[in-house]
């Protein structure tokens, strides 16, 4: 949490991410911003949802910070998590190379000759 802190400008925000972190990362059956918030000891919801809905701060910065601290420990190409019952792609943005894109027959569909 220390190397994201610093994408929340405030320390509310910081500690209830932490929060919503640890829930997501933890045993609990069904994670949703209740079940989260009552294991972190929350009465109702309403922090969590503030965090994920109108708290000021940047998904993409917080989620490209996560992607150069995988790369840097794990050398990794892309992110997924991966548990008994399956796995799951983490990162929400398609990588597609750029000798791909910047190949007008390929990007219409086309086979090169």
């Amino acid at each position: 949490m220390r190397r994201i802190a610093g994408r929340f400008t405030r320390v509310e925000s910081r500690r209830r991410a932490r929060k919503l972190v640890l829930g997501l990362l933890s045993h609990l059956p069904r994670k949703n911003c209740w079940t989260i918030a009552e294991w972190a000891g929350d009465r109702t919801p309403d922090g969590m949802q503030h965090l994920l809905g109108r708290a000021k701060w940047d998904a993409d910065q917080v989620r490209d910070e996560l992607g150069d601290c995988v790369v840097e420990h794990l050398h990794a190409v892309y992110l997924v998590h991966v548990g008994r019952r399956g796995h799951a792609a983490l990162d929400r943005e398609l990588y597609v190379p750029r000798s791909w894109t910047s190949d007008p027959d390929r990007c219409r569909g086309r086979r090169p000759r």
